[in-house]
């Protein structure tokens, strides 16, 4: 019985850590209309705000930039880019 319980244990947490590895967040910042620069990839959506943020704040962008943190993005066959999740901000 007792190794039964931490062979579950273990395959949970495997399972776990990989999934939580598979987690990829692209981050967007968008200082006017109709412009879009990637930043960088990260492991969290709040590493992704901050940063996009930031970036935000340093190019002095006042009102008028947003950012976007996209998770687990692929392209399909159109070649668009097509994302599991997207937070939006400004």
């Amino acid at each position: 019985m007792n190794k039964t319980i931490l062979a579950l244990i273990i395959a949970v947490a495997l399972f776990g850590c990989e999934e939580k590895e598979k987690e990829v967040w692209k981050g967007y910042i968008s200082p006017g209309p109709d412009q879009e620069f990637f930043v960088n990839d990260y492991k969290s959506l709040d590493r992704c705000r901050e940063t996009a943020e930031w970036k935000l704040k340093a190019m002095q962008i006042k009102g008028s930039g947003t950012y976007e943190c996209r998770k687990n993005c692929a392209e399909d066959a159109s070649g668009r880019q097509v994302c599991e999740e997207t937070y939006k901000g400004e």
